[in-house]
Order: structure tokens, then sequence, then C-alpha cells
């Protein structure tokens, strides 16, 4: 999201004032928060286990506004392919669906409307998570001039919601018996990334999951995760790129074959990787971008072929919950006034957006919607209730900066509240996932109908 200070320097904040007025009166005509939430639950024990995946272009078709670093940034051309990325996990009922885009994040609204389109699957069981690149297409609408006019592109938006559903008819068309495999991988950060505001403080941990043929043993896919900014090219490079998951995920389709996915992690607040600042040579920077990508690749790889047992048969479910939190960032409620985003706000300035816990046998997937703190996020994974657990940010929403409450007026955040809900948005977020965490460790439960055979016996 973009820094709102910068702006203030520039004179913009000579419009608030106005703007806190028209809040005030809008908000007696917007729609009451539901005062309880569903959490939506399915799990399955039978049949066996089939994966499919498949991919979309999502590179633009024209010049387009940039999102990240800076406003009014436009792309001058292509250095790599964005794609949409598809895994289809199902066995039995249950179905879960990840789609990873090479975009900087998506806000709920959009990717609800998107979700909901997709036909022979609940929005409940799909995740749409956005690499948080910095050098794709602005999809949330802050990079034009806020307020004056979005950096939002209708069609560029239409083309998104098109190649998702592409990349889910592809996966779904694939779908193939399948087993599954998982680990994690610890590495050594003093090369590899950094957290500016507290420095150490990073989740040290690549986690993978791993998709392949029972018979052949062929990969179908390998799904790694890491908690850093994709963010190696600099803030002046003008050429469209996912950064350095391209690189990984080509990597990882050397080693192993198959087709490589990647999310992002706990990268807020802020992580990013370790590079050198010369902006002006662009040999080295694209070589640094490469590097970076080969690096975690590697890491990802060994990681994979260190798994020591897969299954055909792990035990299948999702939670999905949806969470209201309170927004307190009003010049955030300023873009979405004027129509720069796309973003449905409630009475009392509350937002919804919503959490999943997804559990395969021992191990899970946590989605956040939003840039957690490593801290945070290494929270949520020992309360998961799995042997491993991997963090998936930016997933079905961009909230922004989400930090713990007591590191969250301090100074060196004060970039991050520009671009955050507020101050108790990230303890609701987590204490949500905690609960599902604990819910996910029970048994299956007992159907009545089995009970009542079982007391015929």
């Amino acid at each position: 999201m973009v820094s709102f200070s910068t702006l203030a320097r520039k004179g913009a904040h000579l419009i608030v004032l106005p703007c806190l007025m028209l809040l005030s009166g809008c908000s007696m005509f917007l729609d009451k928060a539901p005062g309880g939430v569903h959490i939506v639950h399915e799990a399955s024990s039978e049949g066996e286990l089939f994966v499919g995946v498949g991919d979309a272009d999502i590179t633009p078709k024209k010049n387009i506004y940039m999102g990240g670093f800076t406003i009014l940034r436009t792309s001058t051309g292509v250095k790599h392919p964005l794609t949409a990325r598809s895994l289809l996990i199902k066995r039995g009922d249950v179905e879960l669906l990840l789609v990873s885009l090479d975009l900087v994040g998506m806000l709920y609204d959009d990717l609800a409307e998107i979700r909901g389109s997709l036909e022979g699957i609940t929005p409940e069981q799909v995740v749409i998570a956005c690499t948080h690149n910095h050098h794709s297409p602005d999809t949330i609408g802050v990079w034009g001039l806020p307020p004056l006019w979005s950096g939002l592109d209708d069609e560029y938006m239409k083309q998104i919601k098109g190649a998702v559903n592409e990349a889910y008819l592809a996966a779904r068309k694939s779908l193939q018996p399948a087993e599954f495999g998982y680990n994690s991988i610890t590495f050594e950060s003093k090369d590899f990334i950094k957290n500016s505001n507290h420095r150490g403080l990073i989740d040290p941990e690549i986690v993978v999951a791993h998709f392949r043929n029972p018979d052949t043993k062929e990969t179908i896919a390998t799904l790694t995760e890491l908690g850093c900014h994709p963010e190696v090219a600099h803030r002046k490079n003008t050429l469209l790129t996912p950064d350095y998951p391209h690189h990984t995920r080509l990597e990882l389709e050397r080693n192993l074959g198959g087709m490589g996915i990647y999310v992002s992690g706990a990268l807020g607040a802020l992580v990013a990787p370790v590079r050198s600042n010369n902006v002006s040579d662009q040999e080295h920077m694209w070589a640094q971008v490469e590097e970076t990508g080969v690096k975690l690749g590697q890491y990802s790889t060994v990681a994979v072929r260190e798994i020591e047992h897969y299954t055909s048969t792990p035990d299948i479910g999702y939670w999905n919950w949806p969470v209201f939190v309170k927004n307190e960032n009003t010049l955030y409620d300023i873009v979405s006034i004027f129509g720069m985003v796309n973003r449905k706000r409630y009475k009392d300035d509350f937002l919804k957006t919503e959490v999943n816990l997804w559990k395969l046998g021992d191990f899970r997937i946590a989605t956040i919607p939003g840039e957690i703190s490593p801290d945070l996020g290494l929270r949520i994974k020992d309360q998961s209730g799995g042997d491993v657990t991997m963090p998936i940010g930016l997933a079905n929403d961009e909230g922004g900066y989400l930090m713990p409450f007591a590191d969250y007026h301090h100074v060196y955040f004060d970039y991050e509240r520009t671009l955050s809900y507020g101050q108790y948005a990230a303890e609701v977020i987590v204490q949500k996932l905690e609960a599902l965490g604990r819910l996910s460790v029970y048994p299956a439960p007992r159907k009545l109908s089995e009970i009542r055979e079982l007391l015929k016996k």
C-alpha cells in the first residue's frame, strides 16, 4: 500500500479536513457488521487423494500503473511474465483450491467476487494469495494519485478474473491420484533476508509441500513458502517481474519437475532480501534477483528430497472464519470514500476479512489477510495444531501491516502504521487462527447414525 506521508509532504493534507466531514456524514448510511459469524468447516477421511495444477498468464497487455514503492510509477515493459498458478487438492467430498498470483496484493471484495465466480467449488474452499512482488500492476488502487484518481485498470482486473478461472479449470482437468509429503528447512539469514526494523527477527524456516504421482513418483507440484518481501529489484525499476519467485519456481521445476508454486509467509514489519543498493547497474540488479530466487529454490529442493514419509490418505479439512476488524486508519477511509479502492465499509468503521486453516494430516496451512510480522507468524505456527505449518500471507485480502499491539506505537513503525488497519487488527486475526488450530486437533466428530448403529451391537 502507498505511504500517505509522502502525499502529505506534497500538500495533499489540505484535503483531509473536508474528507473527514464527508466521512462523518456518510457513516450513518452504512450497514451494521453482523453480530455473529459462522465458521464453515468440512473434513474428509474417505477415498484417495487427488491433486491437479494449472496456470495462466496475467501479464498486462499494455503499460500500466505499478503497485508498491511509489505512486505514479508506470511500467515500460516486461522482464519476466506474471502468472496465476493453481493447486487443487481433493479427497472425498472436500476440495481445497490455492491460487498464487504474481501481484502486490488484492482487497477482500475483489477476491470475494473472483472466488464466487468459480463454478463447482464454494468460495470458502478457495484461497487466492498474492506474492506481494512490487513490480506488478496496481491491483489495489492506491498507486495512482490518491485521492484524485485510482491506479486500478478495469480491463486488467477483468483479465485477472479470467486468468484465475482458467488456472482453476486447468487444475480440475488435470486431477490425478497423488501422494503428499511435507517438510521444513531452516536457513542462515545473514546473506539471504533481513528485518529492517527488528534486526534478527525473521521466520528462519522455509516450508514445502510436495505432491507426486504414487506410482511413477513424478512430481505434480511443489509448494514453497518464505517470509520475505519479493523486492530484490529496486524501486526505480519499471519492468514487470515476479522478482525472485520467478527463479525459485524455475529452479524447483528444473530439479524436481512438475509445477513450482511460491507463496509469501510472515514478511511484515519489515522483512526484505539482503541486496546492494546499486540502482544504476541493471545487469547486477537482475543477477541479484536470480541469485536470491535460485538460492530459495535450492533450499526448497533439499527440503523436498529429505521428506521421509508420503501418504495418499491424509485426513483433509478446512475451517473458514469471516472476521470483522476495526479500521482506525482515516486515510484508508478517504481513499474508500473517493472510490479509489473496492472495499465495503460497515458502520462504526468495521471491515470484513477472513482467516482460513487447512489440514492435510499433520500439516497445516494458515492464511493471513495481510502482511504479518514474523513474531506473530511464529505464534500462529506454534498454535496451529500441526507438526509443520505453512503461513500464507496476503491471502484473500491485503490488510496492510499486521503488528503486535506492544510494538504498534513505536517510532520505528511510523511508516507501517500508515499502511495498517489499526492497533488491534493483528491480535484479532491471530486469536482467530489460534482458536482454529485448537479445533483442528480434535478427532473427526461421530455421526448420530454411527452411534445408533454401534448401540445396536
